[in-house]
């Protein structure tokens, strides 16, 4: 089949297309730390990078020439923007989640059935129903970046969290 434009407009009149500025991120309890406020957490998130997903794989030759063979998934970490309020809750927020992960004093790690939750991302239509689900099993920030201050700047400040996880799955709602 030929691309024909008229075809592509008639496809996205049928179907239309998906917004990226239409989403909510929930997270459950983590058991390594006390938080009341995690819906107000969630609420704050700006941007999300639902993360994709990398096939490993080895050259080999077999027979001619050089092949990649897969043996493995590889997932690409999770990047989450926040809007941080003027309490700093969201940044005291994943603080208190490392903290959790290596007590800041004695050193000592958690377990890790205890740093670990579940991050369900969804996806919704431009009337804020949900179409699709990304769930992103066994997660823990990896790691909170930097504030930046201005005196130049005006806009409102944000937190980028990389979240580490086990696996994740997909699924149209």
């Amino acid at each position: 089949m030929t691309f024909a434009y008229s075809n592509f407009l008639a496809k996205v009149k049928e179907k239309g297309l998906a917004v990226q500025n239409r989403f909510q991120v929930v997270f459950s309890q983590p058991v390594c730390f006390e938080w009341s406020g995690l819906s107000d957490i969630s609420l704050m998130c700006k941007s999300v990078s639902v993360p994709g997903v990398n096939v490993a794989t080895s050259s080999e030759r077999i027979i001619g020439e050089v092949r990649e063979i897969p043996y493995d998934r590889n997932f690409g970490a999770a990047n989450l923007t926040f809007w941080v309020n003027s309490q700093f809750d969201t940044r005291e927020y994943f603080e208190r989640w490392i903290d959790g992960i290596q007590n800041p004093n004695t050193r000592i790690l958690s377990y890790y059935n205890d740093i670990k939750t579940d991050v369900v991302i969804t996806t919704l239509n431009k009337m804020d129903e949900p179409v699709f689900e990304t769930k992103l099993y066994a997660a823990h920030p990896k790691s909170i970046g930097q504030l930046s201050l201005d005196n130049e700047s005006t806009g409102a400040m944000t937190l980028d969290v990389t979240f580490d996880y086990h696996h994740y799955s997909m699924k149209k709602l």
